[in-house]
């Protein structure tokens, strides 16, 4: 929900939770983003 720019309180108050559980499930990622390509091209 943060990616629709929604709030904390937000997200809290719809999912029917407390402010403290949506920051813990925040701050506990379950997965790591790896990039598809470990270089970039460049121009030389």
């Amino acid at each position: 929900m943060l990616v629709r720019e929604v709030g904390i309180r937000d997200t809290a108050e719809i999912e029917e939770i407390s402010t403290d559980k949506v920051l813990s499930v925040l701050s506990k990622p379950k997965y790591a983003i790896t990039p598809k390509q470990n270089y970039t091209k460049r121009l030389k």
